[in-house]
């Protein structure tokens, strides 16, 4: 067994590799800035097992953070964490290594813009989200890339799906809220709800009527916070 930390020894085995690719290193995150997006792999642990998720994200999203949860190698590989409740195998990060020129580097070899990424991530749930009507699990991320790309129509249909899943919760919320208004008690979470209800309501609007200024100056503001995030880490 390696007496280097789970951490320390992703570190070591990827930057040899991730390096002279133009991948920065931060914390536990491997970074790469490619056209409007970047390109992360980052350790993710718990106290029994391990993996590595890697994500594509706009710059217009924007980021403000470097620690970037996203898609499972392992899940991606269909293979179970690397477990390390009792030490770490010795060839576990070589595996990982091994896995990750397979099956994430070429993703990141072709989706090096917006559009692309969108192409690639869409790629990947279809092979991991297969229980998921269309394979698909909609997110900012996968909007914010559309969106950059002109490609409103999937946008429009992503955003779709978050509004018919608020719908959805919508009737409980407003049950659980009729029972606190007949006990004179303050709900302020379903407060919140609305309003982020709402929120999510204009966002659609707004995408599916083409509102293209909105989101140029959206973008041009978003890539300002996430350049000058990923300058100062």
């Amino acid at each position: 067994m390696n007496k280097l930390s789970v951490s320390s020894q992703f570190k070591e085995t990827f930057k040899e590799v991730l390096f002279p690719l133009g991948f920065k290193l931060y914390k536990k995150t491997f970074y790469r800035v490619s056209n409007d997006v970047l390109q992360t792999a980052m350790l993710c642990k718990t106290a029994s097992s391990f993996t590595l998720e890697f994500n594509i994200m706009p710059l217009c999203l924007p980021i403000r953070f470097l620690y970037c949860e996203g898609y499972s190698l392992s899940n991606l590989a269909g293979r179970p964490d690397w477990e390390c409740w009792n030490g770490v195998n010795e060839n576990a990060f070589s595996e990982m290594l091994s896995l990750f020129r397979e099956h994430v580097l070429p993703v990141f070899e072709r989706g090096t813009d917006a559009s692309s990424a969108y192409d690639e991530l869409r790629k990947v749930e279809r092979q991991i989200y297969t229980r998921v009507p269309d394979c698909v699990i909609p997110s900012n991320n996968l909007i914010f890339l559309c969106i950059k790309a002109n490609r409103y129509e999937e946008a429009e249909y992503l955003m779709g799906l978050i509004i018919e899943q608020w719908n959805k919760s919508l009737d409980g919320k407003l049950a659980a809220h009729e029972q606190k208004l007949q006990n004179s008690e303050p709900d302020p979470a379903f407060d919140r709800f609305m309003a982020r209800y709402q929120e999510l309501k204009e966002e659609y609007n707004r995408i599916a009527s083409r509102d293209v200024a909105y989101f140029q100056e959206l973008i041009a503001q978003n890539e300002a916070i996430s350049l000058d995030r990923i300058a100062h880490p």
